[in-house]
C-alpha cells in the first residue's frame, strides 16, 4: 500500500494504536485502517429510503437484526467493512450484534 502520511508521526502512532486494539485478529489490515483514508465520512441521510412501511406495520427490531446480518454476509463476516455498509460504527455494530444475539460464524474466519 503506497500512501502519503499527512500528519505527525504522534499520529500516526495514535492510528496504529487504534487498529490494534479495535482489530481482533493477528493483522491489520487496510480495512481496518480504512477511516484514515477518507476524510470526508458518509453524508448525511436526507431521511428518504427506499422503503415502504407496509399498512400491518413491522418490528423494527427484526428489521435491524436482518439488515445488520445482511450486511454482515455482504461483507464476508467483517465487522468494519459491515460496519461501514450501515454507516454506523463497529462498536456499534458490535453492540447490536451482542444485543440481538448475531455471532460470527466459526466457518467464515472474518473476525475483522
Amino acid at each position: 500500500m503506497d500512501y502519503h502520511w499527512p500528519g505527525n508521526v504522534r499520529e500516526l502512532k495514535n492510528v496504529i494504536e487504534r487498529a490494534v486494539i479495535l482489530n481482533e485478529g493477528n493483522v491489520i489490515d487496510k480495512e481496518d485502517i480504512a477511516f484514515i483514508f477518507s476524510q470526508n465520512p458518509a453524508p448525511p441521510s436526507s431521511g428518504e429510503i427506499p422503503f415502504t412501511l407496509p399498512p400491518e406495520g413491522i418490528c423494527l427490531e427484526d428489521l435491524e437484526k436482518s439488515l445488520i446480518i445482511q450486511a454482515l454476509q455482504r461483507a464476508q463476516w467483517n465487522k468494519t467493512r459491515a460496519a461501514q455498509l450501515l454507516s454506523i460504527s463497529r462498536d456499534t455494530l458490535k453492540y447490536r450484534m451482542k444485543k440481538y444475539g448475531i455471532e460470527i460464524p466459526t466457518h467464515s474466519g472474518g473476525e475483522a
